[in-house]
């Protein structure tokens, strides 16, 4: 990895504006040297290379206002970092002074004394990394100038910048490390221990709290690595699941379903067919169907314009379609993921999980177990159940590394994840793609109709709280907790939270409100969706969030969204779903909303088992909400096919909580979960959400009349 990365990831967060700008320093020295290369100012040099052979290269000589300015850079980093140094060499200073007084007037090691030695510890740890990392920093820096430009005086510059105190006073920070512990020796002897259990004890707290820093890079360098490996992979075509697409296409084309004046109803099935059997099979990636349904539906010639027996021509429907692609729901998505970004820039999502998590209150398993169960729904609930269980594997993975081996704790708490990652996945319209469908689906109904973030929150809320409580029981009894005590785990949130960080959660905290309200803001703003324009507005247009995040929101699933929403709303206007409604409704024989709701819901439980949740929500929930609205009820059917959907967790590959869960390791490489502890575990839980579904959510939304 390239030094500038390495930097990126290595650097205390706290304290990022005050290491060397290398990535600056090396674009201004680019830019210097090319202007020279232009102006024809270089001489070439011969370099030899490691396998023996010599090649020319051009060093530029760079005008001497160019070179000054470029040392002056330097010199300003140099001095930043100096400056930084010395502050934080006299907050040493401070706490060492009081550390060796409290020693030679005999105090004892007291449980604040022993915290001032644990502080002053970190700190010099942290102190010898900045140290390194900005001292390597000046060095690479100086061999670029020197290999890419004819400045003699390296060794020069270089000097001055080693007898600074950030690296000449590395040995003494070695050597206040040595007197700290030397004193916190004095001090437990003092008191009548012998010292070497407690001197083990605060090494293993400094050693928690890096590991903890070291486990959080390393998280932050998978992710970076995995988006680089996933910018440069490429899609691969599966033809076979391609040639069986193309082959149910047909049979349903040409075997005679429909009577012959629905043949738009028959392409649309077709087009159906084709779309469930490339995201079942995959034979695109999900993202890529997603862009490909609009171009279908353009040219099936299968949607009827509205009101009226006519096909729309391709012109029309290319709009439709093209407007069915852009809908409300998109933007609510954007506006939250915008959310999701700011939190994480700032480390206010990480703060928040730590300050919870950190808490002596919860240092035994079974309330550290629940306390991450319900932060992992809250975050879940408010940013996305893909971000919420990162984020609490990112927190509890010091704890899981440091457990004895072979300890069935690593299960408990990777399943509680999972469970807590699927019931926080129902809660808000914002917190899954399949709530967004199911919001969706009911507005694309003839006549329209709406669910409002805040009744939504209010009926999908009590079955989650009621299935998390559950669900800790249940993990907790079948996967007992094998110890009696949490490894220490310590987290750096020492530094204040930056003043965008606050505008941050006042952003957050403002366009929340704003979705709750936003049943009674809808004659101001016409919809949620363009309510969410505003933290877009907020983060991107202050400059909290710049074009990077932009790029990194979750644009694939937001096509795969957009496709769903093109194809329900295809469904709709071609009658298809009015034709099925009326055969099922016929051929089932009852009216009884129970008795529909009840069979659909076990046809939701079965498909999303087998089929993630969202594309589950994407094929069934058109239905869900068309069968609805025949017998009077579509807001019903969807609120309790979408509770099912996002809770059925038998299988790993049912939702990305579960995908999340089993993709941890182990030093070994061998995964802490396997299959059969999801069927185990998700087969109850699956089954407990079903229940609740058909009777609480069913309950509640009876009595708000929807």
């Amino acid at each position: 990895m390239k030094f500038g990365k390495q930097l990126q990831f290595l650097s205390k967060e706290a304290w990022k504006q005050y290491y060397i700008d290398f990535v600056g320093l090396k674009r201004a020295l680019k830019n210097y040297k090319r202007a020279a290369l232009k102006k024809g100012q270089f001489v070439m040099h011969e370099l030899q290379a490691n396998d023996g052979t010599v090649k020319q290269e051009e060093r530029a000589t760079l005008d001497p206002d160019d070179e000054a300015e470029f040392l002056n850079l330097l010199e300003e980093n140099v001095n930043k970092i100096e400056e930084f140094y010395l502050s934080k060499l006299e907050e040493l200073q401070v706490q060492m002074t009081d550390i060796t007084q409290f020693v030679s007037h005999g105090g004892e090691a007291t449980p604040s004394f022993k915290k001032k030695v644990f502080d002053a510890l970190l700190l010099i740890e942290d102190l010898l990394d900045y140290c390194h990392l900005n001292a390597v920093g000046c060095t690479k820096i100086l061999k670029k100038f020197e290999r890419h430009t004819t400045f003699p005086d390296r060794e020069v510059v270089a000097e001055q910048i080693k007898s600074l105190n950030f690296i000449s006073q590395m040995p003494a920070l070695e050597k206040a490390k040595v007197i700290a512990k030397q004193c916190y020796t004095t001090a437990v002897k003092t008191g009548g221990a012998k010292g070497d259990k407690e001197m083990e004890e605060l090494e293993q707290s400094v050693l928690a709290a890096r590991s903890w820093k070291l486990n959080t890079i390393l998280f932050q360098f998978d992710e970076h690595l995995g988006k680089a490996q996933l910018k440069k992979r490429t899609f691969h075509i599966k033809q076979l699941p391609l040639v069986v697409a193309v082959i149910v296409a047909m049979i349903v084309y040409f075997t005679p379903i429909f009577p012959e004046d629905k043949q738009p109803e028959q392409r649309c099935l077709a087009l159906l067919a084709v779309a469930i059997v490339l995201w079942v099979s995959e034979a695109f990636p999900l993202f890529l169907t997603g862009i490909f349904i609009p171009f279908l539906v353009t040219v099936s010639w299968c949607v009827y314009v509205s009101g009226t027996n006519n096909v729309m021509i391709p012109s029309k429907a290319a709009s439709f379609s093209l407007n069915a692609m852009w809908s409300s729901i998109i933007f609510l998505m954007l506006g939250g993921f915008s959310i999701a970004e700011g939190l994480k820039k700032y480390g206010i999502d990480k703060r928040i999980a730590v300050f919870v998590l950190h808490k002596k209150i919860f240092n035994t398993p079974l309330r550290f177990l629940f306390v991450l169960e319900v932060l992992c729904v809250v975050l879940s609930m408010w940013i996305s159940n893909v971000a919420g269980p990162v984020i609490c594997m990112t927190v509890s993975l010091p704890i899981i590394r440091d457990l004895p081996p072979h300890s069935q704790f690593a299960k408990t708490i990777l399943l509680a994840i999972a469970v807590a990652g699927n019931m926080g996945g129902m809660t808000t319209p914002i917190s899954s793609p399949q709530n967004a469908v199911a919001i969706q689906t009911v507005m694309a109904l003839d006549p329209p109709q709406s669910i409002n973030f805040a009744m939504f929150v209010i009926i999908q809320v009590p079955l989650v709280i009621l299935l998390t409580i559950i669900g800790h029981f249940i993990v907790t009894l079948l996967y007992k907790p094998d110890i009696q005590q949490l490894p220490q785990m310590h987290a750096d949130t020492s530094g204040p939270i930056p003043t965008k960080g606050y505008f941050v959660l006042l952003a957050a905290c403002a366009s929340i409100i704003l979705w709750f309200c936003s049943q009674w803001l809808e004659a101001y703003t016409g919809s949620i969706g363009i309510l969410s324009v505003i933290p877009i507005m907020l983060f991107f247009g202050t400059g909290l969030l710049g074009k990077a995040e932009f790029d990194n929101l979750p644009w694939t699933l937001m096509m795969l969204v957009g496709g769903g929403s093109v194809l329900g709303k295809a469904v709709q206007e071609s009658k298809l779903l009015q034709l099925i409604s009326d055969t099922v409704t016929t051929n089932i024989p009852t009216s009884n909303v129970y008795i529909m709701l009840v069979v659909f819901n076990v046809l939701m439980l079965i498909v999303s088992t087998f089929v993630s949740h969202t594309v589950s929500a994407l094929i069934l929930l058109p239905l869900f909400a068309n069968v609805g609205a025949e017998l009077g009820s579509p807001r019903t059917f969807v609120m309790c096919g979408v509770a099912v959907c996002c809770g059925t967790m038998v299988l790993p590959i049912s939702s990305f909580p579960n995908l999340n869960s089993i993709s941890l390791q182990d030093e070994r490489g061998d995964p802490y979960l396997a299959t059969t502890d999801f069927l185990k575990l998700g087969s109850i839980m699956s089954l407990l959400c079903f229940i609740g579904s058909i009777t609480l959510t069913y309950g509640l939304c009876y009595i708000f009349g929807y």
